[in-house]
């Protein structure tokens, strides 16, 4: 089995190859980090940030209709209808 890992000669040139656009977990959780405590962003939603930076979205992402149908897709995806229903969150309140 060809592997890309690390430990093969191919996965360790691109590994290489990729190294510089990888980031630490740290620089990593930097945005997540900055957006919960900053009282810079206190009350914004809906926003977009990149490097704790507010970045204009895509057009196709400010698309409202768009918007909807992933929204439909994605509820239907995760089947979270049942979590909303009654009997589902009493169970859940049961099993606490």
């Amino acid at each position: 089995m060809l592997g890309v890992d690390r430990s093969t000669g191919f996965g360790s040139r691109i590994h290489q190859v990729i190294q510089p656009m990888l980031r630490t977990a740290a620089e990593g959780a930097e945005t997540a980090v900055y957006l919960s405590v900053s009282r810079e962003v206190h009350g914004v939603h809906g926003k977009y940030f990149i490097d704790s930076f507010e970045e204009e979205t895509a057009l196709h992402a400010r698309d409202k209709e768009l918007q909807e149908k992933m929204w439909e897709w994605s509820m239907e995806q995760t089947n979270i209808e049942r979590l909303l229903e009654k009997e589902w969150v009493e169970k859940l309140e049961r099993e606490k």
